[in-house]
């Protein structure tokens, strides 16, 4: 409970013997969040000068449930918000009333956190989020963005606090501003964080927190997984143009995960059918460069039903290949010499089987999509396992090009 004492400077006119007019309390006007207190006074004025009233002073509220008043002598009283409200705290002094309006608001609490407090095998990368039980004054929603000593009113630790983590950019408000999202810089693999809301966030009604609240337990990141170091297969998508399909055409998705860049002439991408037995489609890559980190979007076949373009693709190749938008596999090799065969792996950098194909990398081919959904390599297009099968997901196409952010993988994955 937060206790606020006021000192009072007693004016001039003390010990006349005029009677007085009136009862003064003082603060007149009471702010407070619930569980909150604060100490009141009540004043005789006499021949328009206070003079600090006795024992003989007689304490109410007008509503209990909102606000108590409790005496505590020569004058003096606490005044404690119960429920969000107003009430009138009244001094009485023989015939003689003064007032003070007490508003009480509600005070903000986290009701819910994700990652939840006690999860585990967390993936990386995500996000931090926090729900409140008000909205929030965005000014004092803040987060440090340099590793170091903690600061900011949402702290990300995982030595106990002696040290918090860094977020990307700014923290994002939104849900009526009870939700903040933040984006951590780094999480690093198979260790426990906690987070902590500390008083410094206030409600848009300017209430604080009773609190700081901290996570008991935290979240645990997953266990680092195998990380791409070059150019890799990202994203397949084959329901372009199909019913439902977001888009219009099929695009394949490159990414280099390394640290240095990729130069693509001699390269070329092979496709079949899931059943395929002989020759696979083939496309030369242009002899253009992926910078490290960097993606490439190839526009492949356009189906019957018209929906939105890609994002500006890197490459739009004279003889597009039209993707199976359930099961097919997809072949990077590092020559031009078309591909013969259910599973050939003569100068094969990367390959991908989705759905039923006969040929993938691991123990199974990636997940079937459909005209809604691609897959996805997991991590921003970093996870490689050479698993299919665990190293992809189905999800909405989300076409990443030269223009996106890149992603250099071992900057998270560790």
């Amino acid at each position: 409970m937060r206790s606020v004492t006021i000192l009072i400077v007693v004016l001039a006119g003390c010990g006349s013997d005029a009677a007085p007019s009136s009862v003064r309390v003082n603060p007149a006007t009471i702010v407070l969040g619930v569980g909150q207190s604060i100490d009141v006074e009540a004043f005789l004025v006499v021949e328009g000068s206070s003079e600090r009233a006795g024992d003989g002073v007689e304490w109410s509220s007008d509503d209990g449930a909102v606000a108590t008043v409790t005496a505590g002598g020569d004058g003096s009283a606490t005044v404690v918000g119960v429920a969000s409200g107003t009430a009138a705290v009244a001094a009485a002094v023989s015939a003689l009333r003064g007032t003070a309006m007490v508003t009480v608001r509600g005070v903000p609490m986290v009701s819910e956190t994700s990652p939840t407090d006690g999860a585990t095998a967390v993936a990386r990368p995500v996000d931090v989020e926090l729900t409140f039980s008000l909205p929030m004054e965005d000014d004092t929603v803040t987060a440090q963005s340099a590793a170091g000593a903690c600061s900011g009113s949402i702290q990300l630790s995982r030595d106990g606090f002696t040290t918090c983590e860094a977020f990307a950019g700014s923290v994002s408000l939104s849900g009526g501003n009870m939700v903040a999202t933040l984006t951590p810089m780094q999480l690093d693999a198979d260790t426990t964080f906690k987070l902590r809301v500390t008083t410094a966030a206030h409600s848009s009604d300017g209430v604080a927190l009773a609190a700081d609240f901290t996570q008991p337990t935290g979240f645990t990141t997953a266990p680092s997984e195998p990380c791409a170091t070059g150019l890799v297969i990202s994203q397949i998508y084959g329901g372009g143009g199909g019913t439902g399909s977001p888009f219009t055409n099929d695009f394949i998705e490159l990414h280099n995960a390394g640290a240095t860049p990729v130069a693509l002439g001699g390269m070329a991408l092979h496709y079949a059918g899931a059943g395929g037995t002989g020759a696979w489609g083939s496309q030369a890559l242009p002899s253009v460069t992926v910078p490290a980190g960097g993606y490439y979007l190839m526009q492949e076949a356009a189906g019957a039903t018209p929906s939105a373009a890609l994002p500006a693709p890197d490459f739009v190749p004279g003889n597009p290949i039209g993707l199976s938008p359930t099961a097919g596999k997809v072949a990077l090799t590092s020559t031009t010499t078309a591909l013969d065969g259910i599973c050939p792996g003569q100068n094969v950098i990367d390959r991908v089987g989705y759905g039923g194909s006969n040929c993938y990398e691991g123990a199974a081919p990636a997940p079937a999509p459909s005209n809604t959904t691609g897959v996805q390599r997991r991590g921003l297009g970093c996870i490689d396992a050479t698993h299919n099968g665990t190293d992809f997901v189905t999800a909405a196409p989300a076409p990443r090009n030269g223009a996106t952010t890149p992603s250099v993988c071992s900057c998270f994955l560790r």
